[in-house]
């Protein structure tokens, strides 16, 4: 079972997903609805606990949250926010700031010393990702949150980066 498995039923359901080959090596879960709660099994990454405070704050979003037609952000983009994170991140990762879309999407944005990465995570869970290195574009495509892909890879070493360059100015 996949983290967008049974998305369509009402109220909390439980979604757990197979080891990742990136670390963490565990068995997550997530309950829904609010508050966000990621279940870990064995090693838990030092960014659940602010993913679990962010994304609970977005999920108790109502429709019309920007006084106009915004949607609710679903649960696809919730389980597809926490999955990008798991494969991007790690223990020395500066942690994203996150912005609800009006299509119920989620973007997650860091920027730091002139690198700026965006993740753009639309309704259904899709992941975009676009990356500058001082104003120039470093990395544009979609991230696969099937297996690694090259994007995957770049984005991962782009954060890596821009971490120690946070951690460096600190």
């Amino acid at each position: 079972m996949t983290l967008l498995d049974d998305l369509t039923g009402v109220g909390s359901s439980l979604i757990t997903r197979p080891q990742l080959e990136e670390p963490p090596q565990v068995l997550r879960s997530v309950v829904l609805p609010a508050p966000i709660v990621i279940k870990t099994w064995g090693y838990r990454p030092s960014f659940i606990d602010h993913a679990e405070r962010e994304l609970t704050k977005l999920m108790s979003l109502r429709a019309g949250w920007d006084g106009q037609r915004a949607k609710r952000i679903t649960q696809q983009a919730i389980f597809a926010a926490i999955e990008v994170q798991i494969r991007l991140l790690d223990e020395a990762a500066a942690l994203p700031q996150y912005f609800p879309l009006i299509d119920g999407g989620i973007q997650l944005e860091w920027y730091a010393a002139g690198d700026e990465i965006s993740i753009e995570i639309d309704s259904d869970g899709e992941a975009h990702v676009l990356a500058f290195r001082n104003g120039d574009l470093e990395i544009e495509g979609l991230l696969s949150l099937n297996g690694e892909s090259e994007i995957c890879s770049s984005a991962r070493n782009f954060l890596k980066t821009l971490s120690q360059r946070v951690a460096a100015a600190h």
